[in-house]
């Protein structure tokens, strides 16, 4: 009887590799959306994630994260992508994801919401991610998500415009909270 219902759980909890490539493209992200093609290729499904060093040992290439668009620098960024695709795919299985890819969806409408284009953009970039408001503490927290492409871009390479512009999106993110 136990037997059955360890089974029984385990088939309930897979996740197909073409649900995980939808539910990644649901996000509205080109990057997980990627990222879940990537996996759908590899014919990735949940059943055989045994630990979540095996799911990140899938990018170790940089070969692989080049081609899927993953940023290799700086490595916290990578490792954030790689954990918070690892998050949604798990919670898949619990029919949380959606909860995890509103927020990101929910910070990027506060930031299109503003009348900045910088703020706009930084969204879109956050929106890029899936970053949540919670991921957010303080202006290195947003550094981390942003290239000096990026800042250069927005025309943000002047100190005290940048402290400004991310003193403004840490207030957008607290609101939003």
């Amino acid at each position: 009887s136990s037997l059955f219902y360890y089974f029984f759980d385990r088939y309930i909890m897979t996740a197909t590799s073409e649900e995980i490539k939808s539910l990644l493209a649901s996000t509205d992200s080109e990057l997980y959306e990627q990222i879940g093609i990537y996996l759908h290729e590899l014919e990735f499904t949940t059943d055989i994630l045994d630990d979540d060093n095996d799911f990140k040992d899938l990018f170790a290439e940089t070969d692989d994260c080049d081609r899927i668009g993953i940023p290799t620098t700086p490595p916290s960024l990578k490792q954030f992508v790689i954990a918070r695709a690892l998050a949604i795919i798990k919670e898949f299985t619990t029919q949380s994801s959606n909860v995890l890819i509103l927020r990101a969806q929910q910070l990027h409408h506060s930031l299109q919401s503003a009348n900045s284009d910088v703020y706009r953009e930084i969204g879109a970039i956050l929106l890029r991610y899936q970053v949540h408001c919670a991921d957010i503490t303080d202006a290195d927290h947003l550094k981390r998500f942003l290239s000096k492409p990026d800042i250069a871009r927005m025309n943000l390479r002047n100190a005290a415009k940048q402290k400004l512009a991310f003193n403004k999106v840490l207030r957008i993110v607290k609101d939003t909270q």
